[in-house]
């Protein structure tokens, strides 16, 4: 997909087949590229970590040596041998100017076999990456030109590719003469609503996560309304189920409100530099390959996305009331799932108490203002300081434009806190609370806060116990200037917002206790805050890390915030775990975290990123610069990064043998297993009675295949298997096996 939408007229009948329902004009040109059909296990443009997938992975029912027939007339113009990512891959040159691609071959035809042991001789070198032939070598239709394998990365399977004259990637669902349909439709799992601008979402500022339920029509539907006071960001969990049962990516996703629809992407086609809009169309906190997330939103810079319309403005100019939104996800068959979800929008009540005054059995509240025609009911509480319930009751109005007293009867002892709760479809929407106590105030020791962020919108969330909007303030200082915050409330939280201002650095926060009339108590905080602003490199040093930041890494202002973590590690930790966060946007050009300690042993020590779902850290691809003594590591999304030391040795093993005897004896397969920085396999060295075999290390399955046998003789024989890792810690062990 470009910018400029840009289709080549082949495709165009799957536009008119699926978005318009007229029939297909003209069949798909190419035919399936093998003699089996086993399903597709991958689809075009799923997200996979830093790019889109660029093809369709075809399975091949878990084994290898299947034959790759050409899609069409064309010739063989390149093919490619590299140890790791696509392994061995041929080129064809279609007649209608295309240009066919096949990864992970195990072999070529035998023609193009000689070609690729001549370049092998010639250069020197098993793996010599491209290689343009001189002579294109011309193929037809249906023709075997390879076999099918497991090289590079991933397990057996065909990996096929469709770029156009300018090298674009072309999904290559409807441009295949498929063998058979899948009728299988995406499902809808959840939208994730996260509030913009201080908006309450059900009556909070923290992201919203509501589940579908499919009903026995077919249709989605959120199981509960969202209620929300102001804009949001919505993000729509679905993914597709392929014709085996893999879960995959859909190619077409569309968002409407109120029946307008507002947004609207469809995966047809993509050049090499949409890849940095990966992190536009997946929101980069939870997406991964086979669970996909999808921004219904447009953002500056947005280029994949149709409609353009800015979803801030569009539910700032809605009524309130109730709406309805829509989404249809549809998949390379035309299956198409709708979900449906209730969107009521009200306006933030306004209460304004002037007074609380406390007698025996009663307590007598002045309001002099209140405006809550959006709630079905306004509820009643006192509570007491552990938060439990001393007076229940509802409110006779929801609309207050002169003082009135309101008298609450019956109160057996004096409570901490009045509160106000606004309820629409059984939904607490907003809470208002006021201090009756404010002795209570004298014993609070600590505040504890906490800081969400939302593009450059920084949200102090401070927990309530102890605490009213009322009774609390935020003074705020950066870049010496100094600004005073009220409160807003959430159902859990007091909540103070604001932007920050000036370079990145300390922001002091100072929580101010009051009764109104005095300050009663202060608790200071520095937050660390990284403002980023389009068009200005930004960097970040705090003690032994610094971030770095390029003028294009973001294309709206945003904030991070640096945080130090405390995770369990069973590494040497060797710097300050960090994070800085939210970690669900992407970076769209370079961006470097670096650590800068003088180290002994240097290629021992990595980078390393901290995955909270498994609790584990995995190595960073880590440079070093043995000058300025500083690891850095490349990152298109924040997470949570720490110095480690790798000191873990490989560990080696051996699978069972199917039988000793050897005329029967086919292969032996050695397990090689590293914790940290991976194993290094140009340091394997495999012997069978001293003499060195030839084999290669398989990272995916994480074992070594050994079909060289011929060293190997009746009775025993000695086996001997040395490897190191990347950080140069060596594994090595013998193994004796006896054949008859």
């Amino acid at each position: 997909m470009t910018p400029s939408r840009l289709c080549l007229p082949v495709l165009l009948w799957l536009s008119v087949a699926t978005l318009s329902g007229q029939s297909k004009p003209t069949p798909p040109p190419y035919i399936w590229p093998l003699r089996i059909n086993n399903g597709y296990s991958s689809s075009f443009q799923e997200f996979r970590g830093n790019h889109f997938h660029a093809g369709m992975d075809l399975r091949t029912l878990q084994s290898t040596g299947h034959p790759v027939l050409a899609i069409a007339d064309g010739r063989v113009v390149k093919i490619r041998l590299v140890k790791h990512g696509s392994g061995r891959g041929l080129y064809i040159k279609l007649r209608d100017g295309n240009t066919a691609i096949y990864f992970h071959l195990d072999r070529f035809a035998p023609k193009i076999e000689e070609i690729s042991r001549a370049v092998q001789l010639k250069q020197g070198k098993k793996y010599f990456g491209n290689h343009w032939l001189t002579t294109p070598l011309s193929v037809r239709r249906g023709e075997v030109v390879a076999y099918s394998g497991e090289t590079g990365s991933g397990f057996p399977h065909l990996h096929l590719e469709i770029r156009d004259r300018e090298g674009s990637a072309l999904n290559p669902f409807p441009l295949i003469d498929l063998p058979t349909k899948d009728n299988r439709a995406p499902i809808l799992r959840s939208l994730v609503f996260r509030s913009r601008d201080g908006a309450l979402l059900n009556g909070h500022t923290k992201e919203q996560v509501l589940r579908f339920r499919r009903l026995p029509s077919g249709l989605f539907r959120l199981q509960r309304p969202l209620v929300a006071t102001g804009p949001l960001d919505l993000i729509l969990n679905c993914r597709d189920v392929s014709d085996c049962g893999k879960y995959v990516a859909p190619v077409h996703v569309r968002a409407a409100l109120d029946d307008r629809e507002y947004f609207a992407v469809f995966f047809d086609r993509f050049s090499w530099e949409d890849n940095n809009q990966l992190g536009f169309v997946y929101d980069m906190r939870y997406s991964n390959p086979g669970n996909y997330f999808f921004n219904l939103f447009t953002q500056t810079g947005y280029l994949l996305e149709e409609k353009r319309v800015d979803m801030v403005e569009l539910i700032r100019g809605m009524g309130r009331g109730r709406h309805e939104g829509k989404i249809v996800v549809s998949d390379n068959f035309g299956n198409s799932t709708e979900g449906r979800f209730e969107l009521i929008k009200v306006a933030p009540p306004v209460l304004d108490v002037s007074e609380l005054d406390f007698a025996p059995d009663r307590l007598t509240v002045s309001i002099r203002r209140l405006l809550a025609e959006d709630s079905d009911t306004v509820r009643l509480r006192v509570l007491g300081l552990q938060g439990q319930v001393l007076y229940r009751g509802t409110l006779g109005h929801r609309s207050i434009q002169a003082p009135r007293p309101l008298v609450l009867k019956g109160m057996a002892w004096r409570g901490a806190f009045l509160e106000f709760a606004f309820i629409k479809e059984n939904v607490v929407y907003a809470k208002r609370s006021y201090l009756l106590d404010p002795s209570v105030l004298e014993t609070v020791e600590g505040i504890q806060h906490s800081i969400h962020i939302n593009r450059e919108q920084v949200m102090v969330q401070v927990k309530k116990p102890y605490l009213s909007g009322d009774s609390i303030l935020l003074r705020v200082t950066q870049s010496e200037q100094t600004r005073v915050l009220e409160a807003c409330e959430t159902r859990d939280n007091v909540c103070f917002r604001f932007s920050p201002r000036g370079r990145p650095g300390d922001v002091g926060l100072e929580f101010l206790l009051t009764d109104r009339n005095r300050i009663l108590g202060h608790f200071s905080h520095v937050a660390k805050l990284i403002p980023l602003r389009p068009g200005e490199p930004t960097r970040f040093r705090e003690g032994e890390f610094t971030a770095e930041f390029g003028a294009t890494s973001v294309r709206e202002p945003r904030v991070l915030e640096y945080v130090r973590c405390h995770h369990a590690v069973d590494y040497p930790l060797l710097s300050e775990q960090v994070s800085l966060a939210p970690f669900s946007f992407p970076f769209l050009d370079t961006v470097y975290y670096a650590f800068e300690k003088n180290l002994e042993n240097p290629r021992q020590v990595g980078i390393f990123r901290f995955n909270p779902v498994s609790k584990g850290w995995r190595y960073a691809y880590t440079e070093y610069d043995g000058r300025r003594h500083t690891y850095r590591t490349r990152v298109i999304s924040s997470g949570i990064f720490a110095l480690l030391r790798d000191v873990y040795r490989p560990k080696i093993g051996m699978h069972k043998i199917p039988t000793t005897r050897l005329s029967k004896l086919k292969q032996l397969v050695f397990t090689i297993r590293d914790k940290g920085k991976g194993v290094d396999d140009e340091t394997l060295w495999v012997t069978f009675n001293d003499e060195r075999v030839d084999c290669e290390y398989d990272p995916d399955w994480r074992h070594v295949k050994v079909e060289d046998l011929q060293h190997l003789s009746p009775g025993t024989n000695r086996i001997r298997i040395r490897v190191r890792d990347h950080a140069g810690n060596q594994a090595q062990r013998g193994f004796t096996l006896n054949l008859n």
